[in-house]
């Protein structure tokens, strides 16, 4: 679940860790590269979620691509000791070789891919050995034919997915039909879009989803809120 936000400061990251962790959920992702202080900051706020939790919660962090390949090391470099599950998308514009040898240096695990392009463009992240955790979007990256595709093409190599970015109400079913699926990300602005637009979006458990069975991905369109939401 991504929740670890700029607006945030140290006492209230570390409340709604605890608070989230408490509804249930066993997996956080926090945004990092975006604070004023720089990679020096992102140290310290995970290190701040990582005390406020036990061992067995994992943690992620997103950059967003913005960090470039040298930036990226330092924060690696601090925070290999607070077990971070993924670092997804460090680098500028994704470069493929550059992740190659960030992954190289650290013994951080990286993901990357949620917005790129089509089954070519992922050849290129595997053939640079860029990636641990392919994080697929079905809403960015060609539809369901098309992310199913390089689905596979991760599973050939041992690599497990993880949706990653916005419309989890998509990507769920993405994960629970492919054999390396993992972790769906219940990222909390676009799960209250979902609410919104649909009637029946399906709500979390003790962190666990309910896949819904019924066509069209099992989601009723709310025609009123679609309505609301026009812009001439």
């Amino acid at each position: 679940m991504t929740f670890g936000l700029l607006r945030y400061d140290i006492d209230l990251l570390a409340d709604a860790v605890r608070l989230h962790v408490a509804n249930g959920f066993a997996a956080l992702k926090s945004v990092v590269a975006i604070n004023k202080g720089g990679w020096g900051e992102d140290v310290w706020r995970l290190k701040a979620i990582r005390d406020a939790v036990s061992p067995g919660i994992d943690i992620m962090i997103d950059a967003n691509y913005l960090f470039n390949p040298v930036e990226a090391k330092y924060p690696c470099r601090e925070i290999e000791d607070c077990r971070i599950t993924w670092f997804e998308e460090p680098l500028t514009q994704n470069d493929a070789r550059a992740m190659g040898d960030l992954r190289r240096s650290t013994k951080i695990p990286m993901a990357t891919g949620q917005m790129e392009g089509r089954r070519w463009r992922h050849r290129e992240f595997i053939e640079h050995h860029s990636f641990d955790i392919l994080p697929p979007n079905v809403a960015y990256c060609g539809g369901f034919t098309e992310v199913r595709k390089y689905a596979h093409m991760a599973q050939t190599c041992n690599m497990p997915i993880a949706k990653g970015g916005g419309s989890p109400l998509f990507n769920m079913h993405l994960l629970a039909c492919m054999m390396n699926g993992w972790i769906a990300e219940w990222h909390l602005g676009m799960v209250a879009v979902g609410e919104t637009l649909f009637t029946d979006a399906p709500r979390l458990v003790n962190g666990r989803l309910d896949i819904p069975v019924r066509p069209d991905l099992g989601l009723t369109v709310n025609e009123d809120a679609f309505r609301d939401t026009l812009i001439d």
